[in-house]
């Protein structure tokens, strides 16, 4: 019997041994290439997956940038009404104050030509130029109130 041939342990054929170490190269290459191919196709699935992840953080990204951004623009924007709301304040403070001044210089104006002193009291403080001029002073607040003047 040739050495190259021999029985199979299942059957009684000979088996050639070149062609059994062939076969299993075979399987092994056709093992190999599955392994290869499922290898390459895992790692074109994780770029995908990955590049979808990058999809989704940058957009969440820019809409963080978004929100930061109108969040400022409303800071600013409350920033600048309240000043506005400030110098409003202050304008109508100074307007009020403006027109109190204006009524107290109109009231003192009248009061000089309501009531002109005795030319005795001009020169003299006695208790009745004193209590001449609050009698006239009463007189010119009622007056005045009463919108007679």
């Amino acid at each position: 019997m040739d050495p190259m041939l021999r029985r199979s342990p299942f059957g009684d054929e000979p088996e050639d041994e070149a062609g059994f170490l062939s076969g299993v190269a075979k399987i092994a290459f056709g093992i190999f290439l599955g392994v290869l191919m499922l290898w390459l196709v895992a790692a074109a699935v994780v770029r995908h997956q990955m590049s979808q992840v990058n999809v989704a953080v940058q957009q969440s990204l820019d809409s963080m940038q978004q929100r930061a951004q109108q969040a400022a623009q409303s800071r600013r924007d409350d920033q600048e009404r309240r000043r506005r709301q400030e110098v409003r304040a202050q304008q109508i403070a100074a307007d009020r104050r403006q027109a109190q001044l204006t009524a107290e210089r109109r009231k003192d104006a009248a009061w000089a030509a309501f009531y002109q002193p005795s030319p005795q009291c001009l020169e003299s403080t006695s208790v009745e130029c004193g209590n001449a001029h609050i009698r006239a002073r009463r007189e010119f607040e009622r007056r005045y109130a009463a919108g007679e003047l």
